[in-house]
């Protein structure tokens, strides 16, 4: 096996992802060091042990920080997003939950509630009413 380090070119081309980040997210240095590192997709693990109400409070927190790291976050759902975070050299990052057994049997529609919220789709069949009724106050909304 060799010690030496890779070259910068082979990832000019390529494409990679990390599939299971467990990062705490407080400070840049962790976003700096997916640039550093050339990861082009992340996927986040935003609850493993956490009860309902935590895992809603990682999620919002995710949709807010889409927004606050724009210039090095790009919430991704499809290859071509992948491809776009790659082309404008952010990390695309989608996230995910790693354990559900502390969570309601109504998690999931609150979950397309909070995923549908932040993307740029108008058509969610998902409402504030609906995300109000599983128990968060509203759906996030960009500004």
């Amino acid at each position: 096996m060799s010690t030496e380090q890779p070259k910068p070119e082979l990832y000019d081309d390529a494409i990679v992802i990390d599939g299971l980040n467990v990062s705490n997210w407080a400070s840049t240095n962790d976003y700096d060091s997916l640039h550093t590192g050339s990861v082009t997709a992340i996927n986040a693990t935003v609850a493993i042990w956490d009860g309902f109400r935590e895992t809603l409070d990682n999620i919002t927190d995710w949709v807010y920080r889409f927004d606050e790291q724009s210039d090095r976050l790009l919430r991704i759902g499809t290859v071509q997003d992948i491809r776009r975070a790659k082309v404008e050299g952010r990390t695309g990052a989608s996230y995910s939950v790693g354990r559900t057994p502390r969570l309601s049997k109504t998690s999931s529609t609150v979950w397309r509630c909070f995923t549908s919220s932040a993307s740029a789709s108008s058509n969610s069949p998902i409402t504030n009413a609906t995300c109000s009724a599983m128990g968060a106050t509203s759906a996030p909304t960009k500004a």
